[in-house]
């Protein structure tokens, strides 16, 4: 009986102690509580000796916890589970260990499976998956996953450990998992036109030769970045010239411009409500309607900065789109022009009555 009772302390320890992987830790972890518990009885055989120890483990766990919460310890909840991980696995015998990772990543699997086929899914959405068989790299991306999960819970999710520890297992990556997430690396976060192309690729339509020249071309633009910052005085970079470059060689000019309306939309969106804000402080929204007055006005700013992102690096070509932009300005932001010309003229005195 007693026996039992410490199983299900013990239990209730590794629950605390098995911490996030992916986000939702605790909804992940406990549901391997059972499992963990029935294992760890009849394959880690745990000694006499070994439960005393671990309870005593326990016990010094669950002190500090009720202490962090009642805010009379000065550690971290993540300082105890670090303690509290470190002396669990100094109890285990190497063997012991070995079970224990097989036991976890027994448990580790369903979380595993669903990582592995939203990979495949990634996989086949960028035209990687063409390239393997699913079953077998659903397979092989699935015991990658369990495994990985299992090392970062020994570790007790401490990122300096779990980094280098993801470095050592690298090599072991599944090949189709590896060029997943080289497609989905820091690179494209960025907050360029090359990201938002990327971003966007299914929309876009891009064929599976333009996704790879994308993906270089974004890795290129982190990297000299980087030199920029590292290199203040010997080396520069601007990010519009170097888009406005490379991307018409890439993408079709339908292509580009699609994308560059995708990445200022939202912006010009913004112009258009000011730009109605201005239209009421100045009295001129008389038959007016608020939302129809933004939509139509919004298609201008969109295309002014459409052309000035696509013709970075061509200011002729440049400029004289702008002055026919310029030259179709919308009834309402023309009667805001208007508006303003009298205002200046006004305060400087030059207006001819």
């Amino acid at each position: 009986m007693k026996q039992r009772k410490f199983h299900i302390l013990f239990g209730m320890v590794l629950l605390f102690m098995l911490s996030a992987f992916n986000g939702k830790a605790q909804e992940v972890h406990k549901s391997q509580l059972s499992s963990v518990l029935e294992d760890s009885t009849s394959t880690l055989k745990l000694t006499t000796e070994q439960h005393s120890k671990l309870a005593g483990v326990e016990n010094d766990y669950l002190m500090d916890k009720t202490a962090i919460e009642n805010g009379e310890s000065l550690k971290t909840k993540e300082t105890i589970d670090s303690v509290e991980v470190t002396q669990w696995l100094s109890i285990l015998k190497p063997k012991q260990i070995v079970e224990l990772k097989k036991i976890l990543n027994k448990a580790n699997k369903p979380r595993a499976i669903v990582l592995a086929r939203k990979a495949w899914l990634k996989a086949e959405k960028d035209s990687i998956a063409e390239d393997f068989g699913k079953d077998s790299s659903i397979q092989q991306m699935t015991e990658y996953y369990a495994n990985q999960q299992t090392v970062h819970t020994l570790l007790y999710n401490n990122k300096r450990l779990c980094d280098s520890a993801d470095r050592k297992v690298a090599p072991t990556c599944p090949k189709i998992l590896t060029e997943v997430n080289d497609q989905e690396g820091n690179w494209a976060d960025k907050a360029g036109i090359i990201s938002v192309v990327w971003k966007n690729r299914a929309e876009l339509h891009l064929t599976k030769q333009q996704k790879a020249l994308i993906i270089a071309k974004g890795k290129e633009e982190a990297r000299q970045e980087i030199l920029a910052y590292q290199r203040p005085d010997s080396f520069s970079f601007n990010r519009a010239n170097y888009e406005a470059d490379v991307l018409p060689t890439i993408l079709s000019d339908t292509q580009y411009t699609a994308a560059l309306m995708i990445k200022n939309l939202a912006i010009a969106k913004l112009k258009a409500s000011s730009a109605w804000r201005e239209l009421t402080q100045n009295g001129l929204v008389k038959g007016l309607d608020k939302d129809s007055t933004i939509q139509q006005i919004t298609p201008y700013y969109l295309f002014q900065s459409v052309i000035a992102d696509k013709y970075t690096n061509q200011p002729e070509i440049r400029n004289k789109l702008s002055k026919g932009i310029a030259a179709a300005l919308p009834e309402p932001l023309l009667l805001l022009k208007n508006a303003k010309n009298v205002s200046t003229k006004l305060a400087s005195g030059t207006y001819s009555w």
